[in-house]
Parts: C-alpha cells; structure tokens; sequence
C-alpha cells in the first residue's frame, strides 16, 4: 500500500518478470539461487511475495505464481506450472484451513490446458475442499471451465475455474474481451 497508495492483490505473470536480454549477464546470489528466481525479484520488491494468502469472511484466497521462467543469460522463455516449493507451501497453506471453507486460486496461466509441472497435484489440494475455484487470465479471452465436465476422468468435483479476459481486449486489437 506504500507505494501504491491502495491495496493491491497482484497475480505474477509472463510480463512480471525482470526482462534480462541483448547481453545482460544474469547472476545469483544467496536469496537467489537460480536465475529463474532472479528474475521475480524486481516483482517482489514493488508487490511483495509471488504466493501468498489471506482470508476475506469465509474465503480463502491464495495467489501463486504459475509461470517458470527457463533463462540463459541473455534469453528467456517459460513453462506453465509450479515448482516443487511452491506446492510445498500450497499444502502446508492449506492445512490450516478448514475443509468447509471456499478457496479461490489465483493464478495467471489457466490450469485447464495444462497437465505438468504440478498443476494436477495443485487441483487435488484445492480440491479437498467444500468448494474452491480458480481464477486465471493469460488467454485474453474469457471461457469457464468444469473440470468434471470438461474431462469426466479427472477426479476434481469441486474446481471449477474462471478464465477472464484481459482488459486490454483481445490480442490489443479491440476495446473489449470476447
């Protein structure tokens, strides 16, 4: 709030990171230990943590960073997902609430389209409760999706997720989005 004036509740994306390219060498230190962590720090430093959660009434609400940044040092692309520490936290996070609570994910990659990098474990944990949703953007266009409907192997009840349009319309080319 210091620095913006209000709260805000930021969700990491594929644009958050600290751009490193045309020869920038990327380095470690002791808070971080591999580049693709580097590269969030600039984020955090104006938002704060890139997981986190608190409760609103009878909700709760985690935010987790679900792009994985693969850097060279002068080059960077992403995968969809989470590391290992962050489900990690997620489950230790969710132990404390109980199980007749909504949640609400929020992440920026849908998790509908992508099976790897922990997502399936991710849903199995929010899945435990009464209810839980989530919220993800990155598409620019808005589509809902039950995860029983969708793929009636996939044992996820109580997800269903809210894929919202981006502001900007979609793909820039319009004032709204689809």
């Amino acid at each position: 709030p210091d620095k913006a004036g209000m709260i805000v509740y930021q969700t990491y994306g594929n644009h958050d990171n600290t751009y490193y390219g045309d020869g920038v060498v990327i380095t470690t230190d002791k808070r971080s230990s591999t580049i693709e962590l580097a590269a969030q720090r600039g984020h955090e430093a104006s938002f704060g943590p890139v997981d986190y959660s608190f409760n609103r009434g009878d909700i709760h609400i985690v935010s987790m960073r679900n792009i994985i940044y693969r850097y060279s040092t002068t080059s960077g692309s992403y995968l969809e997902g989470f590391l290992p520490a962050q489900y990690e936290w997620l489950k230790q996070d969710l132990a404390l609430v109980p199980k007749d609570k909504m949640v609400i994910l929020c992440v920026h990659a849908p998790l509908f389209r992508n099976t790897g990098n922990y997502v399936e474990e991710v849903l199995a944990e929010i899945n435990k409760f009464k209810e839980a949703h989530v919220i993800s953007g990155h598409t620019h266009i808005s589509q809902f999706h039950d995860f029983v409907v969708e793929d009636p192997a996939t044992p996820y009840p109580n997800v269903f997720e809210h894929n919202v349009g981006a502001l900007c319309g979609v793909w820039w080319r319009g004032n709204i989005a689809a």
